[in-house]
C-alpha cells in the first residue's frame, strides 16, 4: 500500500507472477490488475479466482464500558476501524468531513493504532473541541471489535483505489452485519449495489466530494429509517454465509489442486 521503492515492488510481482503455475485473485475484477505484470492472456490463464473466507464467529463478544457509553448516543455511529497510520487510508479527510457536519447527528468513530506517540498527540489536537469527534487511536483488542461494530450504524473506508482491489475491513463488516462507504473497488462489484454506499472518483478533490455524499445519503436512509442500515447489514452477513463461508472457500481450493 505505502511501497517505498515501488520499482523493485514492479520487478519483484513481475518475477513472483512469471514463475507461477497459479495465481489466486479474490474476484473477478481483480484478474485486470495483472495486466500490469503480464500479458493479457498470461493473466487469462494463471488467474483462479477464490473468494476470501468471511470473519463470522472470529471475534469473541465482549461488551466494554466506553463502547457501551457510544452506544447510548441516538446519533448515527459511523465507524472508522483499523490501523490508521496508512495515508491511503484518508482518515485527515474524513476527520475535514465530520468537523464540516458537526451539527448534524452523526458521531465520527475512529478506532484504531497510530503509528507512535507523536501521531497519536497530533491527531488529538486536530479532533480537539469537536463533540461529534470520538478518537480511540490504539489497538484494538479482539473482544473489542465485536461490540464495537454492534453499536455502530455503518462503516467508513475511502480509500485510495490505486492501493486496493479488495477490502477486509468490508468483509469484517459485512460478516459482522454492518454495510459501509467505500470506493467501487473489485471486490465489491459483485454486491448489490442498493446494499453499500459505494462511489467513484477521479481526483482527489473529487473523492472527498464523493464521501461527503455517501455520507449524506447513509444519513438521509438513517434519518428515515433508522434500523435501514442495519437491515442492508443482515443482508450483506447472508452474502458472506453463502458465498464465503469456510466450506465454499475450502472445496475451491479442493477444485484448483485437482486441475
Amino acid at each position: 500500500h505505502d511501497s517505498k521503492h515501488p520499482f523493485l515492488s514492479q520487478m519483484m510481482f513481475q518475477r513472483v507472477y512469471s514463475l507461477s503455475d497459479r495465481i489466486i485473485v479474490f474476484s473477478e475484477g481483480a484478474i485486470s490488475d495483472l495486466a500490469r505484470y503480464l500479458s493479457v492472456k498470461e493473466a487469462m490463464r494463471k488467474a483462479y479466482v477464490i473468494p476470501p473466507v468471511n470473519y463470522i464467529g472470529s471475534y469473541p463478544y465482549v461488551e466494554h464500558e466506553w463502547i457501551a457509553r457510544l452506544g447510548e448516543d441516538d446519533s448515527m455511529i459511523l465507524l472508522f476501524v483499523g490501523s490508521l497510520n496508512h495515508p491511503y487510508k484518508n482518515v485527515d479527510m474524513v476527520i475535514d468531513i465530520a468537523k464540516e457536519m458537526q451539527n448534524e447527528k452523526i458521531k465520527f468513530v475512529f478506532a484504531g493504532k497510530m503509528s507512535n506517540q507523536e501521531q497519536v498527540e497530533l491527531y488529538r489536537e486536530k479532533i480537539k473541541g469537536y463533540g461529534n469527534i470520538v478518537g480511540e487511536f490504539r489497538f484494538i483488542e479482539d473482544d473489542e471489535m465485536a461490540h464495537l461494530l454492534e453499536i455502530s450504524d455503518i462503516v467508513i473506508m475511502p480509500y485510495d483505489i490505486e492501493s486496493i482491489s479488495n477490502s477486509g475491513t468490508a468483509r469484517l463488516a459485512f460478516s459482522y452485519a454492518r454495510t459501509v462507504i467505500c470506493p467501487l473497488i473489485h471486490s465489491l462489484e459483485s454486491i448489490p449495489e442498493n446494499l453499500v454506499y459505494t462511489y467513484c472518483y477521479k481526483s482527489r478533490e473529487e473523492h472527498k466530494d464523493k464521501v461527503r455524499k455517501a455520507i449524506d445519503e447513509a444519513y438521509s436512509d438513517y434519518c428515515k429509517c433508522p434500523e435501514s442500515l442495519k437491515q442492508k447489514g443482515k443482508r450483506l452477513r447472508g452474502i458472506m454465509e453463502e458465498h464465503n463461508s469456510t466450506e465454499v472457500v475450502k472445496e475451491k481450493y479442493r477444485n484448483l489442486f485437482d486441475l
